[in-house]
C-alpha cells in the first residue's frame, strides 16, 4: 500500500476503548423532577460573560504631579478645533498651487509683466510655507494640551511647543456642582461640549471647552469627588478612634 492510501486509512479501534465499560462510566447527575415527570429539561449554562475592563491610566506621570496622586483619565480637546485649520489649508494652500499648476503661464503673462509674476508667484509660495508651519504647529500644540483627572485634582494643561506653558488646576473639594453644555446640531452628533465646573470659593467657576464626549468626564469627577469625600471620612474616622497619647 502507498504513503498516499495510508494517510486516508483510519486505524480501526474495538468497542472497549471507544466506550467505556458501565462499571468505569462516571456516574450520570439526577436528573431534575422535571425531566423525571416528563417536563423540560433544565437549560445548559450560557457562558460566563466577560465585562470589559475599564482603562487604566495608574502608570500615567506628568510634570508637576504630586506625592501620592494617581491619574484616574486624561484626554485632549475634540478634533474639531482642528477642522478651521485644515478648511483654511484648502483655501490658502490648495487653490493657488491649482492656479500655479494648471492655469497656463502664457495666460497669467499676457495679463501681468514678468516681474510681476515672480513677485506674485514668490508671495503665494511665502504665504504657502508660513500656513503650513502654522499649521502643523497648531497640530502639535493640540496633543500638548491635555485634561488630566487624578484623585487629587483636575489639571488643565494648556502648553504650546514655543514660549507658552500655563497650568491650572482644581481641587476635588473644592468642586461644588458641575453642569454640561451640549447646544447644536455638531455637538450633539459629534459628541462634544462644554463642562462647567462651579467652585465652593466665592461662587466662582471654571469652563472646559470642546470636551469630547462629556458626560463621561462628567460622572469620572463626581466619582472621583465621592471616592475622595469617602476616604477622607476613613481616615478621619480612624485618627479619631486612635488612642491619645500624652506628652509630659
Amino acid at each position: 500500500m502507498s504513503s498516499l492510501d495510508e494517510n486516508f486509512v483510519t486505524p480501526v479501534r474495538s468497542l472497549d476503548e471507544i466506550e467505556p465499560a458501565p462499571s468505569q462510566q462516571a456516574p450520570q447527575p439526577p436528573q431534575s423532577a422535571q425531566s423525571q415527570n416528563g417536563g423540560l429539561s433544565p437549560t445548559p449554562r450560557s457562558p460566563e460573560f466577560h465585562v470589559l475592563p475599564e482603562i487604566d491610566n495608574t502608570n500615567r506621570n506628568f510634570k508637576g504631579q504630586q506625592r501620592n496622586e494617581v491619574v484616574h483619565s486624561f484626554c485632549r480637546k475634540h478634533w474639531i478645533v482642528l477642522v478651521p485649520y485644515f478648511i483654511g489649508a484648502i483655501f490658502f494652500i490648495g487653490l493657488p498651487l491649482v492656479f500655479l499648476l494648471f492655469v497656463p503661464r502664457d495666460t497669467i503673462l499676457s495679463l501681468v509683466s514678468p516681474l510681476t509674476y515672480r513677485i506674485i508667484a514668490g508671495l503665494i509660495f511665502i504665504g504657502m510655507t508660513y500656513y503650513f508651519h502654522r499649521l502643523f504647529l497648531r497640530f502639535f500644540n493640540y496633543y500638548l494640551q491635555v485634561l488630566i483627572i487624578t484623585n487629587f485634582r483636575v489639571v488643565q494643561l494648556d502648553q504650546t511647543l514655543f514660549f507658552n506653558r500655563n497650568r491650572d488646576s482644581i481641587d476635588i473639594p473644592e468642586i461644588q456642582d458641575m453642569v454640561i453644555q451640549q447646544s447644536g446640531i455638531f455637538k450633539t452628533i459629534l459628541n462634544y461640549g462644554e463642562l462647567t465646573i462651579t467652585l465652593s470659593s466665592a461662587h466662582a467657576s471654571k469652563s472646559l471647552t470642546c470636551v469630547p464626549n462629556p458626560e463621561y468626564f462628567f460622572r469620572k469627577i463626581n466619582k472621583t469627588k465621592r471616592e475622595y469625600i469617602t476616604s477622607r471620612r476613613m481616615a478621619k474616622g480612624i485618627e479619631e478612634k486612635l488612642p491619645m497619647t500624652k506628652f509630659q
